[in-house]
């Protein structure tokens, strides 16, 4: 027996993605959801092997090919994934009487990649651990231009923007949506999902805030216990955009760009 420790799941799963290996990658999710949540395996696998391969494409330590092999590999193992229990949901029959006797109003949702694949693969995982008799994301495709994206807000009419700016890079983009968005549409809530959330986090918050942003969120899991409060905030509400504190793992370079 070989005395190295063995691989944290989320590197292990991102070798599996390098390799194209998604049978072995979908092995390392199966063992993942014997103890954990779905939350927990984007949060704690996913977002982190996306965050990898941006970082390393970054560095040129990857092709634009193998990027993309991750990225993709990982957006059919999302599809993939089976419905398990989510401890922190709500009771699914409790829920389904609850919605016969007062029909909660259906929260749209509009997602939008700020930086590349790497945002709309996110974000895809975000709507996944959404209560889906809540709310519903339509998730943009990252190829989409901003003025499309802008566009797009009109014609959707979301109650919510969710930018995604996966780390590392993206906040300048996310920052150039978010000051158009909200130069068009007071109304509309603004939550960007910094995942995981790195970098001079002061700076960060005045940025994104400065441009706009109504909520800053550093996992899926934050960014999903936010949105219904943000939601139902009314417009004249004092709403600054708290995040939980983290240690940073790396310093983007583009927050006052």
């Amino acid at each position: 027996l070989s005395d190295a420790p063995a691989l944290e799941p989320h590197v292990n799963y991102y070798q599996r993605m390098l390799a194209e290996d998604q049978d072995e990658g979908e092995e390392i999710v199966e063992d993942y959801l014997e103890d954990h949540s779905a939350a927990e395996l984007y949060d704690k696998v996913l977002i982190p092997a996306l965050s990898q391969a941006k970082s390393d494409r970054r560095r040129g330590q990857l092709t634009a090919r193998d990027e993309q092999a991750v990225y993709q590999c990982t957006r059919a193992i999302l599809e993939d994934v089976q419905d398990r229990e989510d401890p922190s949901a709500p009771n699914k029959a409790a829920a389904s009487t609850e919605q016969e006797t007062f029909p909660p109003e259906i929260v749209r949702v509009l997602g939008l990649p700020a930086d590349g694949t790497a945002d709309e693969v996110a974000l895809l995982a975000l709507e996944k651990i959404l209560d889906s008799r809540r709310c519903k994301m339509d998730v943009v495709a990252a190829d989409m231009l901003a003025a499309e994206m802008v566009s797009l807000v009109d014609t959707k009419q979301p109650r919510l923007v969710c930018i995604a700016a996966t780390a590392p890079g993206g906040l300048a983009r996310a920052r150039y949506l978010c000051k158009r968005i909200r130069a068009r549409f007071p109304e509309v809530r603004i939550l960007i999902g910094r995942w995981p959330l790195s970098g001079n986090l002061d700076s960060i918050r005045a940025s994104l805030t400065s441009a706009g942003a109504d909520r800053i969120a550093g996992t899926l899991l934050e960014t999903r216990d936010q949105l219904l409060p943000l939601v139902q905030l009314k417009p004249n509400d004092h709403n600054p955009a708290p995040f939980v504190e983290s240690q940073p793992d790396c310093d983007d370079r583009d927050v006052s760009s």
